[in-house]
């Protein structure tokens, strides 16, 4: 065989999200399945769906476009704020995107009116790791705006923690996203079906909490495709941690110094074209 290749075992990322899948739904947490590590690849994303999950999510609509072409039945989420450039796919292609930007989502329901669609919509808020969202003090104004967009449907709010500044997503930071749901809830009338805690950083809370509040989704990819949270990088109990392989041949075995030497100049960084993907 080809080398060097990266050997997929499938097997274990099905076993892993379904411990993961039950693990979360035991305290009543959906799971979406990321699946941007693995650029959208339909073989890893029929696993997912076979080991029981319904959303997957995804940082690039193309990504997405590939999954759904290969005929993989979930539902799909973009998670991150479109390009508006991009506003005419995110409607064609995805479900669900995540959003901060009126603007955007301005676009998202033109173009959701033109297909004759109804585009839903996740309010990303604010709470200190600085990835991306509403600041919690203009939440008020952008629900406002969001509702009465045609075509477009406000299905939740969410955040993101541990991702860009790497805030932990504690007790604190959850309770306050959902006292941030419920006020909206009970503001304008409305039910909002997703509230999203964050990602795999969220396993140690999950594990800990006593009441996970109005907290019902979070989106996992590190946790189901290497076994670990990424908090820690510690082993999840019971998953695998070895669902991927890198073979290659050993072309040179020498003992040398730890750091170079000589007059630093500029350095080229060598690519690896030939890299092969295999999934068992």
């Amino acid at each position: 065989m080809t080398v060097p290749r990266l050997e997929i075992e499938l097997k274990k990322i099905g076993h892993n999200v379904k411990e993961l899948r039950d693990l979360f739904g035991y305290k009543g947490i959906s799971v979406t399945a990321v699946t941007k590590a693995v650029l959208g690849s339909p073989e890893i994303a029929n696993a997912l769906v076979k080991g029981g999950i319904s959303s997957i999510g995804d940082s690039r609509i193309a990504n997405i476009s590939k999954m759904r072409k290969a005929g993989i039945k979930a539902q799909f989420i973009l998670i991150r704020t479109p390009m508006v450039s991009e506003a005419a796919d995110v409607v064609r292609y995805a479900d669900i995107s995540l959003n901060s930007e009126i603007s955007v989502m301005k676009q998202l329901s033109k173009y959701a009116v033109e297909q004759g669609k109804n585009h839903k919509v996740v309010l990303m808020v604010e709470m200190g790791d600085l990835r991306e969202g509403i600041m919690p003090s203009d939440l008020e104004k952008t629900v406002e705006e969001t509702i009465h967009l045609e075509s477009i449907s406000l299905v939740g709010i969410g955040t993101n923690l541990a991702c860009y500044g790497g805030i932990k997503p504690n007790e604190e930071k959850m309770q306050g996203l959902s006292s941030i749901a419920n006020d909206i809830q009970n503001r304008y009338g409305i039910k909002l079906e997703i509230v999203s805690g964050g990602n795999s950083a969220n396993y140690e809370w999950f594990m800990t909490t006593d009441d996970i509040g109005l907290i019902n989704n979070l989106c996992i990819g590190e946790a189901i495709l290497l076994g670990c949270d990424t908090l820690h990088r510690r082993e999840i109990p019971n998953l695998y941690t070895n669902t991927f392989t890198l073979i290659g041949e050993v072309i040179e075995l020498k003992i040398k110094p730890s750091v170079p030497y000589g007059e630093v100049c500029k350095m080229l960084l060598a690519m690896c074209p030939s890299l092969r993907i295999r999934v068992i």
